[in-house]
């Protein structure tokens, strides 16, 4: 009997590593690698014309950086369609010394 639930313990070990290579290979390469966003956070204000803001942050975590809400120290980008606007996150980031930059500064750091 102890034989049976051995052999039984060793096929669902079995299936169970199979399964998670399996899952493994289908996982999307762009989680997987790292990218020129590793460790640098964004924080987005005003509308983007190529995208939805919600399509933005998701590309930037999928490309290993970070989304802030709003501006803080630390923060490397704050991504604005108007640079010069006198916005109070344009403001913020300029006491703080973060990068301004604008949607097509943001849309080379992704790779588009």
């Amino acid at each position: 009997m102890q034989s049976k639930v051995k052999e039984a313990l060793a096929k669902i070990k079995q299936k169970k590593e199979s399964t998670d290579k399996s899952a493994a290979a289908k996982t999307p390469a762009a989680k997987k690698t790292s990218s020129s966003l590793e460790g640098k956070s964004f924080c987005f204000t005003g509308e983007l014309k190529s995208m939805k803001r919600k399509e933005a942050e998701e590309k930037v975590t999928a490309l290993g950086g970070s989304v802030k809400s709003t501006v803080v120290k630390g923060l490397d980008y704050l991504v604005t369609n108007d640079p010069g606007s006198g916005s109070s996150k344009n403001k913020k980031a300029a006491e703080l010394g973060v990068k301004i930059i604008d949607e097509k500064a943001f849309l080379k750091f992704i790779g588009k």
